[in-house]
Formats: C-alpha cells, sequence, structure tokens
C-alpha cells in the first residue's frame, strides 16, 4: 500500500515494510503516513519541523493462529514558534493502548465462544489484559 491508496475498511494506514517471524508470532514492521499535526500549543496555521523518529510497538489481530506485533515508525514534529513537539494520532490504535482497536473488538466478538484464556494464548497478550479489555469494551447483551 502507497500514501495514496485508500485502505481496507478496517485496516491501519501504515505502509508495510518487512514482516518477520519470531518463534511462533509476526512482527510486521512499517511507518505511519508522514503528515504534520497542528501545534497543540499554539493551533493550526503553525509550521512544524521533523523532529525526529519514534517507534510504536502496538498487539494486532492474530495472523495465521499467530499473536502479531505491530512495529509502526512514527516522525516527532517540533512547533517553529513554541517548540513543543507532538506526534500524530494513529487511526484504530486508541491512545496510548498497546493494542489496535479492530483487535480489542476481536476479542469481544471472539469471548461469545471462547475463554480469555485462550483468546490469551491466541493473542499474545497476558490473560488479565484480555480480561480488562473484555470488561471495559463489553457489548450490551441483546434486548438490554
Amino acid at each position: 500500500m502507497n500514501a495514496s491508496t485508500t485502505p481496507a475498511p478496517g485496516a491501519l494506514p501504515i505502509i508495510v515494510e518487512t514482516v518477520h517471524e519470531r518463534g511462533r508470532s509476526l512482527r510486521i514492521a512499517g511507518r505511519a503516513e508522514d503528515r504534520a499535526p497542528s501545534c497543540g500549543h499554539c493551533g493550526p496555521g503553525t509550521r512544524m519541523v521533523r523532529h525526529g523518529l519514534f517507534t510504536r510497538q502496538v498487539r494486532d489481530l492474530p495472523q495465521d493462529g499467530r499473536p502479531t506485533w505491530l512495529a509502526v515508525r512514527v516522525t516527532r514534529w517540533r512547533c517553529t514558534r513554541c517548540g513543543h513537539t507532538a506526534m500524530p494520532a494513529l487511526t484504530g490504535i486508541p491512545g496510548r493502548r498497546r493494542m489496535t482497536q479492530r483487535l480489542m473488538a476481536w476479542l469481544v466478538d471472539a469471548a461469545a465462544t471462547r475463554g480469555a484464556a485462550q483468546l490469551a494464548r491466541e493473542t499474545g497478550l497476558d490473560e488479565k489484559t484480555v480480561r480488562e479489555v473484555l470488561g471495559t469494551t463489553r457489548r450490551p447483551a441483546a434486548g438490554a
């Protein structure tokens, strides 16, 4: 996928560069599209300059039954007016979570037929993390 293509529904807006097998898991390395955010301090219209790279590592949907890590390089930006730094938010990765939104939705759906321990094994997450996600994102029962 290049920067000019529209990602498929549910796809993350990253440009995949490499895929490595590590034991029984996969590591997909890529980069986010390079667009400067607005300065949160000065507001839109302020010039932002590149200020280094940061690699964000998050869990994603299991691929071929294997736990999957995404390593996404994101550009840090610095405001030329006030010096504050910023990184653009990654679509599909909520806040500072270390997993994708689609993994969280998949866990909730899969919990209807599998227990937290099995989901933890399939995703490579700690069982407590799976239970925490299920406790905060459970979908309401039909008719409730």
